[in-house]
């Protein structure tokens, strides 16, 4: 391992390795219209971006030497959805995300913006059924926030309500 470490320190220094973006993997910075992206990580939470918002999901990295359920479950969805589906080795897919757990999958998706009161009223006005909200407040570590959102989802929260400046 060490030796790999060093044969990596080695090429970087020579300049054969190429950053993400001299490589490509970032050919669209903005979705369309303009609006600007984001890199979601991890088996979860890119399905859940396939499940819950394909529209927004701009292409699909998968680790070529992945073929597990998971995975292919995954690259369906994005087909499915016709969302470009890139073959990536590990390496380049860490280097990709430098210290991020990405268990060989990763999406560039639209950044959504936070909708405002008028919205949260027309989604009240149009459900069938008694409101259920999410109420946060205060909550300041990403994780827990992530850890709220991803229970809201499973429970069927028709909406989350946090203030603008947390």
């Amino acid at each position: 391992r060490r030796q790999r470490h060093q044969d990596k320190q080695q090429e970087d220094a020579q300049g054969d390795i190429q950053t993400p973006e001299q490589k490509g993997y970032f050919p669209q910075m903005s979705a369309g219209g303009g609006r600007p992206t984001q890199l979601v990580a991890g088996v979860h939470s890119v399905r859940s971006a396939l499940t819950h918002g394909a529209d927004t999901v701009v292409e699909l990295w998968v680790e070529s030497r992945r073929r597990d359920r998971r995975i292919e479950e995954i690259v369906a969805l994005a087909e499915r959805s016709g969302i470009p589906v890139n073959p990536i080795d590990r390496e380049q897919l860490e280097r990709m995300l430098p210290a991020v757990n990405h268990q060989g999958v990763a999406a560039r998706t639209a950044v959504l913006s936070a909708l405002g009161e008028g919205a949260l009223e027309n989604l009240l006005s149009g459900l069938d059924v008694t409101p259920f909200l999410l109420v946060l407040d205060g909550v300041q570590d990403p994780h827990n926030l992530g850890a709220c959102l991803r229970s809201a989802d499973g429970a069927g929260v028709h909406a989350v309500i946090a203030p603008r400046d947390r």
